[in-house]
């Protein structure tokens, strides 16, 4: 009996590992899928179907240990270097003003980094790290495979363009090229085989239609960041020695070669044929042109505004994922720079700054450059070491192709922002997790003895982790559930019934500034329902709470819409300097942004309601001389007009506003689709808004 019970305990850990490696095959192949539950937005259910995945792996890394009785706890050391971004993370939460964020950042990366590890431990033979590839491959193959028959037209909205097709599903351009490009590079380790196979001869396909979607895609950075992963794998090879390997694979070389050549080449001539933002030709270099073409003003407005943040808080940045909560502020002060750039100017409000390093900076401040740098020379040590100890030349070519995914999100985050996005993130955790696995040795892994009762300790703790962090999740779910539900009901005029979801959804979540101002615009529809009902007591009443969700909005996450509606929501409540304050603040910030003429409006609407008429009349002929489509402004100004007894002069500026909306709609409706999803949105919200600011003018015309 006593021999039995090892033998069991060893079956069992066994059993459990095959179970773990089965479970990081799931979910690296469905996490990055684009499919999501119904009533979910992508961007939430990627990064929920993630902390899943990730989740369960450590918890049963965790559990095979316990099986298994043993109390050492190996990990690559490489792992170290990962520790100063917790402690530059923690500091940075001084100087947070969002403190979800700031936290919420910090256990995610403490998450990532344990499924790094969960993952390089539990991968023991190079089988199974080809397979944990495949998977990624596979996952990457599907979702190309979908945007590539939108694109061709076989899927998706016939009226939008091809490549607003293929995005449709994928909410941002970013998103599918990240994770293609980083996924597509390491790939191609799969046809270095001396015999093929099938999943080889599968290979060969799925690698080729990553590369063609990733390319015809359009988005210039990845491709060069593709080219990057290229050539650090052509001097990996040369100063490794890793050659012999490409003169043993003849065949993978030949395949791998015109796989690259056919996927990238057939993509360029696709994007070239047919781009849907042609290359500015000038007679300034290819490199500005490229750079005009692909935002490059833009994202000096979004640089600069990180290097604000990092001067104004260098000893604890702004807070691990509050670039976007402090955006706003921060620009302003960017614009008052004499060297601030024109150009950049209609920037509105960014999530990110397209430089994953800026970023980092900014929010961590000097602690995040020191851990910067120390994970920057951890890794390049770690891995410079681990090459120079391989004796094979394929092993040495196979780290090499997993680090070049790794180089190609790096490159990328110089412009963009990968690390910011769950599915690519999650692939480069996954290939450096690969190339520290044991699968390529343990010489550079560190050993750590827990003591008695370690490891119960150590199971008891993470699964009370797992049980909150459950819950929570949880009641995210069905706060996003109601969120959605609130959204479409507001969509559809109703109002009430919207309010009474963005409550729910507030009530269950722990941090949903969406809601709040959705919540906020659908109490100001009501009460604007209210005051043309004649009931001004129930007209403030839905005024008071329009106030009160917009300035919890604005307080989690500053934006231009969420500061239009804190200030004309406090103008109705007669809090005129408030609302003049708010309107200064947002032109200084925004100035000649689409968001100004709006601003300008409700300015000139609070001088109405104070009497300063004369000062109105100044800011709406301003308004229109600069943005004349705007239908509210003549409304209002022929409002004037006719108290003033010009109601001839009203009638003739109505029927001229008539005219510029009707043209406006039109070409409107002739056009065709924009560059990415976004911009079909845009065109449609902006289409509903003259049609409805038509309808204003003609009444306004029948009034009169």
């Amino acid at each position: 009996m006593t021999n039995e019970l090892p033998a069991l305990e060893n079956a069992c850990a066994r059993r459990l590992t095959t179970i773990l490696r089965i479970g990081l095959i799931l979910t690296l192949f469905l996490a990055p899928l684009w499919i999501f539950p119904r009533g979910f937005s992508p961007t939430a259910a990627k990064l929920s179907l993630a902390l899943l995945g990730m989740g369960g792996v450590f918890c049963l890394t965790l559990v095979r240990l316990w099986v298994s009785r043993s109390r050492d706890i190996q990990l690559p050391w490489i792992l170290l270097g990962t520790l100063p971004f917790i402690v530059a993370a923690g500091l940075s939460v001084l100087g947070a003003k969002n403190l979800y964020f700031a936290i919420g950042s910090t256990l995610l990366i403490a998450v990532f980094i344990l499924f790094g590890w969960s993952l390089s431990t539990s991968i023991m033979t190079a089988e199974w790290r080809q397979r944990i590839l495949a998977a990624l491959l596979a996952s990457a193959t599907l979702s190309a495979l979908l945007a590539f028959a939108q694109f061709v037209g076989l899927l998706g909205d016939p009226t939008l363009e091809p490549i607003e097709r293929a995005a449709s599903t994928f909410v941002n351009r970013n998103f599918l090229g990240a994770f293609l490009g980083v996924t597509a590079l390491p790939s191609l380790s799969l046809l270095f085989r001396r015999k093929y196979r099938l999943a080889q001869w599968l290979a060969i396909p799925s690698i080729l239609l990553c590369l063609l979607v990733m390319t015809i895609n359009e988005q210039t950075g990845i491709l060069l960041a593709f080219l990057a992963g290229l050539l650090f794998l052509a001097v990996g090879i040369v100063v490794f020695r890793a050659g012999s390997a490409l003169v043993q694979y003849r065949r993978g070389l030949l395949v791998a070669v015109l796989v690259v050549i056919i996927g990238v080449g057939g993509g360029l001539a696709l994007w070239m044929s047919n781009p849907s933002k042609p290359i500015e030709s000038t007679s300034n270099s290819i490199v500005t042109n490229l750079w005009r073409s692909n935002s490059g003003g833009t994202r000096f407005v979004l640089w600069g505004t990180a290097l604000e943040m990092l001067q104004d808080q260098p000893l604890t940045g702004v807070g691990l994922g509050n670039y976007k909560n402090r955006y706003l502020e921060f620009r302003t002060v960017y614009h008052r720079q004499p060297d601030a750039l024109v150009q950049g100017l209609r920037t509105g409000t960014a999530a990110q700054a397209h430089n994953d390093f800026l970023q980092l900076i900014a929010e961590l401040g000097m602690p995040g450059i020191i851990a910067l740098l120390t994970l920057a020379t951890a890794l390049v040590t770690f891995f410079w070491k681990r090459l120079q100890r391989l004796d094979r030349a394929e092993d040495k070519l196979q780290l090499l192709f997993l680090l070049s995914g790794a180089v190609v999100a790096s490159a990328h985050a110089v412009v963009s922002f990968p690390f910011h996005m769950p599915i690519s993130a999650l692939v480069v955790v996954s290939l450096l997790g690969l190339a520290a696995s044991r699968s390529l040795g343990t010489r550079d892994w560190l050993h750590f003895q827990l003591p008695v009762g370690g490891m119960r300790g150590l199971l008891i703790a993470t699964g009370v982790l797992a049980i909150s962090t459950s819950l929570v999740l949880g009641r995210e779910y069905f706060a996003h559930a109601a969120y959605v539900r609130g959204r479409i009901d507001a969509e559809a005029g109703h109002h009430e019934e919207a309010v009474e979801g963005f409550e729910r959804s507030i009530s269950w979540a722990l941090n949903h500034v969406n809601a709040h101002y959705y919540l906020a615009a659908s109490a100001l529809n009501l009460s604007s329902d209210a005051a043309r009902s004649g009931d001004t007591s129930l007209a403030q009443s839905y005024d008071r709470m329009a106030y009160g969700h917009a300035k919890q909005a604005q307080a989690g996450y500053p934006t231009e819409k969420n500061l239009l509606l804190l200030s004309g929501v406090a103008s109705n409540l007669g809090h005129s300097e408030e609302a003049r304050s708010h309107i200064k603040g947002l032109i200084d910030s925004v100035p000649f942004h689409a968001v100004e003429k709006d601003a300008l409006y409700i300015l000139a609407s609070d001088h109405v309601r104070q009497g300063e008429l004369s000062q109105a009349k100044t800011i709406l002929d301003a308004l229109l001389e600069t943005y004349p489509d705007h239908g509210q402004a003549y409304v209002l100004r022929a409002t004037l007009m006719s108290r003033a007894g010009q109601p001839e002069e009203a009638r003739q500026l109505l029927l001229h506003a008539q005219s510029v909306l009707s043209t406006k709609i039109e070409e409107l409706s002739r056009q065709t689709g924009a560059h990415a999803q976004m911009s079909r949105e845009m065109r449609l919200l902006e289409m509903n808004r003259a049609l409805q600011e038509l309808d204003a003018v003609r009444g306004a015309l029948d009034r009169l």
